[in-house]
């Protein structure tokens, strides 16, 4: 048993050889020697073993059958994200997905991703944005290397030059003006459980997932001076952005901003039964679909939503995410803490000294009252909260929620 290798017009090609029933098998490994050792002492192995089967009678899997039966096998976060880039940007590769496994090399990655960069969006009708295309060849990075572990090849692929693909978006959206914020948070041309979306995302900074799995038992009223809404997972009870495999990880509370806080109890006591047809629950969400209420928003409604909302409000559409970047811009103009921001509106913070520091309550919520959509100059701290707050929590001729309810418990 041993390495040998063949001189050819187009450089060298290395094969393991080794001897199985009395013969002589020549197994191709390609132009590395290395892969072409390994290949060998694995042969010898699986010779010695009496597990070896030589590919002629081994049923060849091509990345096609390969592929669609790994997509059925994920439950990541991302899986279904990923089920719809392989369903309409790499299964109809047919060159690709039927070539076996064993086959593809680093040539083959390299062409699907400069094909990948022509496609053209099948709902944007324009060509896949880097991001995008990085997604993609990341799923496609980890069904190879699971791929190997199922020694279904040799080889891993996923090898290509540094800055063919990038995770970064090219273009940045800035946020949205508090003179656009102000008509879709307020406007009556937007639907009522559109206004109260917005106002969700405008007002505590969350990501789309975040705010579209918060459930009306995840709103603290008993909170002082503001009440809070507890971040501990996304959309549908998944793990949220920054968690690992422990639902809650990095939970975090937000502050609800008092105009916030009015829209939240309007909606909790008369909106979502206009709406919806029926008292809310404590388990339902917030705002859910209107199509079915037991659902939650996903990316794609959310899109919609904010979209619909702009052309009502005869504002420019800058996307969902904006909101966020809205909320964190704002909240600095009106001169908040940067450390105490970010507490706020991220799960992890990098500092490892943050590990060490737990904010007060108030310094949170003075965060919060930085913004202001009518006075935008004035910063308002807590101090003065009670005059605030006094002006509209509570509409007429509607009974009180009491704090007797489970889901009013302080934030500790």
């Amino acid at each position: 048993m041993s390495v040998e290798t063949k001189k050819r017009k187009k450089g060298a090609t290395h094969y393991a050889v080794f001897s199985w029933q009395g013969g002589r098998v020549w197994e191709k490994a390609g132009s590395e020697k290395r892969e072409a050792e390994r290949l060998e002492k694995r042969r010898r192995a699986e010779v010695a073993n009496g597990t070896y089967v030589p590919p002629a009678m081994s049923k060849v899997t091509t990345v096609g059958q390969y592929l669609r039966a790994w997509l059925l096998t994920r439950e990541n976060r991302t899986a279904t994200n990923d089920r719809s880039r392989m369903k309409y940007y790499v299964l109809p590769k047919e060159w690709f997905v039927e070539m076996p496994i064993a086959d593809v090399r680093p040539r083959h990655i390299i062409q699907l991703i400069q094909e990948l960069k022509k496609t053209i969006g099948h709902r944007t009708r324009k060509p896949l944005r880097p991001k995008t295309v990085a997604n993609t060849y990341t799923a496609l990075r980890t069904m190879f290397r699971d791929a190997r572990i199922a020694e279904l090849t040799n080889v891993d692929p996923c090898v290509i030059p540094k800055g063919l693909v990038t995770h970064k978006t090219v273009s940045r959206r800035g946020p949205y003006e508090l003179v656009e914020i102000r008509p879709l948070v307020r406007d009556e041309k937007v639907e009522p459980n559109k206004r109260v979306w917005n106002a969700l995302l405008f007002f505590t900074g969350m990501r789309t997932g975040e705010a579209a799995g918060r459930r009306f038992r995840d709103w603290k009223r008993d909170a002082h001076p503001l009440s809070a809404l507890e971040v501990d997972t996304q959309f549908n009870d998944q793990l949220l952005k920054t968690d690992q495999q422990v639902a809650g990880e990095h939970a975090r509370r937000i502050p609800v901003h008092p105009e916030l806080e009015r829209v939240l109890d309007w909606w909790w006591r008369e909106g979502f039964a206009q709406f919806y047809g029926r008292r809310p629950k404590l388990d339902d969400f917030i705002v859910p679909l209107e199509s079915d209420v037991l659902a939650c928003h996903t990316n794609s409604s959310a899109y919609r939503v904010m979209r619909t909302s702009c052309k009502r409000a005869e504002v420019p559409l800058r996307g969902v995410h904006s909101s966020r970047r809205s909320f964190i811009s704002h909240c600095r103009r009106g001169g908040c803490a940067k450390d105490v921001l970010e507490r706020i509106t991220h799960n992890a913070c990098g500092d490892i000294i943050d590990i060490y520091t737990f904010w007060d309550w108030k310094p949170l919520c003075d965060v919060v009252l930085c913004l202001d959509l009518d006075r935008p100059e004035c910063r308002k701290s807590v101090d003065g909260l009670a005059q605030v707050r006094g002006t509209f929590v509570e509409p007429r001729g509607i009974e009180p929620l009491t704090s007797s309810m489970p889901w009013m418990r302080s934030p500790s």
